[in-house]
């Protein structure tokens, strides 16, 4: 190592080690001036710092409550975790892809609420509903692969050209997709209110 990284270092250490020291002096000096010398920061308060504070040892979601430290802890790495990421896995889980599988290979998905009205006129799908259409597709091997509000109950899987489509329903978040074939002819969809 060179003479010049070696000095470069030794002084970043020693800006660093001096600055400790200067904040902990100034630190201590205040506590003179406040009459709050020896101020612990060891010691659990009894007030919890925001509402709705666990118990000490709650489990939760793979995570261990420390009320000492008012944090979480994971419980397989011991590791303190953040309270964003605490916070993360505390929500309830986002809704899952709804999945189900169809031979209508890339097609398209138009997905309701429980009010979605299916039918086909002139070579055109027909979705009459009050509220709004989310849209997915199918994959390679027909899989229906798209996210769902909990509130979204029906649905249509098609394909422009082909001679059938499905029609589905949704009864719960993470219930199974019951898919209905339907013979016709479709070449798009059109919305009626």
């Amino acid at each position: 190592m060179s003479n010049v990284r070696r000095l470069l270092i030794l002084g970043i250490a020693a800006g660093l080690a001096f600055s400790v020291v200067g904040n902990t002096a100034a630190g201590f000096n205040l506590g003179k001036v406040l009459n709050k010398v020896g101020v612990s920061t060891t010691e659990s308060s009894e007030e919890p710092l925001y509402e709705g504070e666990p118990a000490d040892g709650t489990r939760e979601n793979g995570m261990v409550y420390n009320a000492e430290v008012h944090g979480w802890y994971d419980e397989k790495t011991g590791a303190l975790l953040s309270r964003n990421d605490a916070e993360a896995r505390r929500m309830p889980a986002p809704p899952g892809p709804t999945t189900a599988k169809c031979d209508l290979i890339y097609g398209i998905v138009k997905a309701g609420r429980e009010d979605l009205e299916v039918r086909l006129e002139n070579n055109l799908l027909i979705l009459k509903t009050r509220g709004s259409l989310w849209d997915g597709g199918t994959g390679e091997k027909g899989e229906i692969s798209i996210i769902l509000p909990e509130e979204c109950k029906k649905g249509v899987v098609y394909k422009p050209k082909a001679d059938h489509y499905f029609t589905f329903d949704k009864p719960n978040r993470d219930g199974p997709v019951t898919l209905v074939r339907h013979e016709g002819y479709v070449i798009g969809f059109d919305t009626e209110r």
